[in-house]
């Protein structure tokens, strides 16, 4: 196997976390950049590009947390494992 692969596989609960951190933020920071009046007609939709990045965001972390669980994580609260919570995230995202 490639050994970049095998480097993203062996390190695959680090790569959800900044995945998922970069669409948190990205959602984060278009929120409150679309507070901002503006005469573009687009900057109105910002407010739904700001909710898919935080709610993909979160998703990638749940998927992170469940991964975390089947290599024997502890401490991980029952809810975060829950598909009843990841999958409506992953529907509305």
């Amino acid at each position: 196997m490639d050994p970049v692969a095998e480097l993203f596989i062996d390190n695959i609960v680090v790569v959800y976390f900044f995945y998922g951190l970069a669409f948190f933020c990205m959602g984060l920071f278009v929120w409150m950049e679309s507070s901002r009046t503006s005469e573009i007609r687009i900057s109105r939709a910002f407010i739904f590009l700001a909710g898919f990045g935080i709610i993909h965001g979160l998703h990638e972390w749940f998927e992170m947390f469940q991964i975390m669980a089947v290599s024997g994580a502890a401490a991980i609260p029952d809810w975060l494992l829950l598909n009843q919570i990841r999958i409506p995230h992953l529907i509305v995202s």
